[in-house]
């Protein structure tokens, strides 16, 4: 895998990250103050779970909760 594909951009790695509206398993950086369609996709996981935890984990390492 190359470097490049695991790159993220700083807006994003900086941004509070929250799981999408309908399944669960989609994790994006949300770029404003509310969710919305302009938020960018982070990654997707096989199931809710790991979602919520890596959701979870970014934000409390960022200073949110």
């Amino acid at each position: 895998m190359s470097d490049a594909a695991l790159y993220l951009h700083s807006d994003m790695r900086d941004a509070r990250w929250r799981i999408g509206r309908s399944l669960g398993r989609t994790v994006y950086a949300q770029l404003g103050t509310e969710p919305s369609k302009a938020d960018v996709l982070v990654g997707l996981m096989e199931t809710k779970a790991p979602a919520e935890d890596v959701v979870a984990q970014h934000n409390e390492a960022q200073g949110r909760s």
